[in-house]
């Protein structure tokens, strides 16, 4: 789900179009929501998701579920998240896959795009309000590209060249990245 970390919901409009192909093909899946900020912020929505995982792998048997093929899908915020807890790929919530669409990588860089400024909904989601070196890192801590490895899984990566919200830059910094690390995932870019 997208919405700046600040609004909307796991049934929006531009989501619902996945549901019957994801059916159709036989895959099990959940949408979810997490809580919003600026009354739930950053580590909270994040920690949402990887709560989502971990119970969907408590209950793989029950629902049918590979515990060794979870994916993640998310755009714009939603990606962030999904990317974030992807790449961190912790023992309680492992991620095999995470198709990501137009979600940020690197929120350092992404702040350039602001000259300076930091949006509403970012200082709703990681409490910042001006850039100096706390904030720095927070949104250091807050980069899903911080915690990539060569142990980082399988990324689909899904972004316009002409978005206007999140720089398509975000999303060629992965693969990059991977290479430098010694993996041998290769970018997949729609």
């Amino acid at each position: 789900m997208g919405g700046g970390w600040t609004a909307g919901h796991k049934t929006i409009d531009f989501i619902q179009p996945l549901f019957e192909p994801l059916t159709q093909g036989g895959f099990t899946w959940f949408t979810i929501d997490y809580r919003l900020a600026p009354d739930h912020p950053y580590p909270a929505p994040g920690e949402d998701v990887e709560a989502a995982v971990e119970y969907v792998t408590r209950n793989a048997k029950r629902f049918k579920v590979d515990k060794k093929r979870i994916a993640l899908m998310g755009e714009s915020a939603g990606a962030h998240l999904v990317n974030l807890v992807g790449i961190r790929n912790r023992k309680k919530s492992p991620i095999d896959a995470v198709v990501s669409f137009y979600g940020p990588f690197d929120l350092v860089l992404f702040t350039r795009k602001f000259s300076g400024e930091i949006p509403k909904a970012w200082s709703g989601f990681l409490g910042i309000t001006d850039m100096n070196a706390e904030a720095l890192a927070t949104l250091h801590e807050a980069s899903p590209l911080t915690y990539a490895d060569k142990h980082t899984p399988k990324f689909l990566l899904i972004h316009g060249t002409e978005d206007e919200v999140v720089p398509y830059g975000q999303s060629t910094l992965l693969p990059g990245l991977h290479e430098k690390a010694g993996s041998t995932m290769r970018p997949n870019y729609c």
